[in-house]
């Protein structure tokens, strides 16, 4: 085992895109592997373009974690860029078969009023975001999410930032962020269109407060 942790590559996007899937088993929500493997790069270049901080765990080369996060006032849109052309062209091709894709629709439609829900009835600003964390279904019991986590919980400190904010749902293992001193601000449901259960599922708002 020979660990690494670097900022996120390109080279690093199949195997990113691989390990959402054993996650979150996009073909729940359907059965065209074109469809899905659209959607999964929608999903991470969405991710990429609302961060301006990546670090990627690495074993033996092969990535096994990941974490995007942004800081507010650091942030620029034009960075970018690079990230809005293939998510354009993913767009396209979804649209090719977006009959197959209609739970994909849903679902994000869904998860993206329970945001807006939580951000609104938690009073107060933040200053930054984990906008996506992610560890290999296989690696998990390792450290490696804690070591990504504070890593830029480090760099958060780093920049003097107070508060950052992150999103997570009973699909995820937010008992993780529980654990490890962040503080459940909201809490609300969301419908789950993947088929694989018969109640909402729970969104959550977690903080963390940084001390200086």
């Amino acid at each position: 085992m020979e660990l690494e942790f670097r900022e996120l590559q390109k080279k690093d996007h199949a195997r990113v895109k691989k390990i959402i899937n054993e996650t979150w088993n996009y073909g729940n929500y359907s059965d065209h592997p074109g469809q899905v493997e659209a959607v999964l790069e929608i999903y991470l270049r969405n991710c990429l373009l609302r961060q301006n901080y990546s670090r990627v765990a690495l074993d033996n080369g092969v990535p096994v974690g990941l974490i995007l996060g942004r800081i507010d006032r650091d942030f620029r849109s034009w960075k970018q860029i690079p990230h809005l052309f293939p998510l354009i062209w993913a767009g396209l091709k979804f649209c090719l078969r977006i009959f197959s894709g209609k739970k994909f629709i849903q679902q994000a439609l869904e998860e993206h009023r329970a945001y807006n829900k939580l951000l609104r009835e938690r009073k107060g600003t933040f200053d930054g975001e984990v906008v996506f964390f992610i560890v290999s279904p296989n690696e998990r019991g390792r450290g490696l999410g804690k070591k990504l986590v504070f890593e830029f919980l480090d760099h958060c400190r780093r920049k003097n930032l107070n508060y950052i904010y992150l999103f997570s749902d009973t699909s995820c293992n937010y008992g993780f962020y529980d654990k490890n001193g962040f503080l459940r601000a909201g809490e609300t449901t969301a419908r789950d269109y993947s088929g694989d259960v018969s109640e909402p599922m729970k969104v959550f708002l977690y903080e963390y407060h940084l001390e200086n």
